[in-house]
């Protein structure tokens, strides 16, 4: 198993969300790839909790 480079470049070149859908797009594509990214869910969870409802 290994990463796409591709997908990497689609991640680094991502645009800034500034919606919730937007976060949760992604969060969501970049979730595929956690078990290749050390300690994701500290890195996202601060992204994850602005799709949190009265945030």
């Amino acid at each position: 198993i290994c990463v796409d480079p591709e997908k990497v470049e689609a991640i680094k070149a991502w645009e800034p969300p500034s919606t919730v859908k937007g976060v949760r797009g992604f969060v969501g594509f970049a979730n595929y790839y956690r078990e290749f990214i050390p300690k994701f869910s500290e890195i996202a969870q601060p992204l994850t909790n602005l799709t949190m409802k009265d945030v």
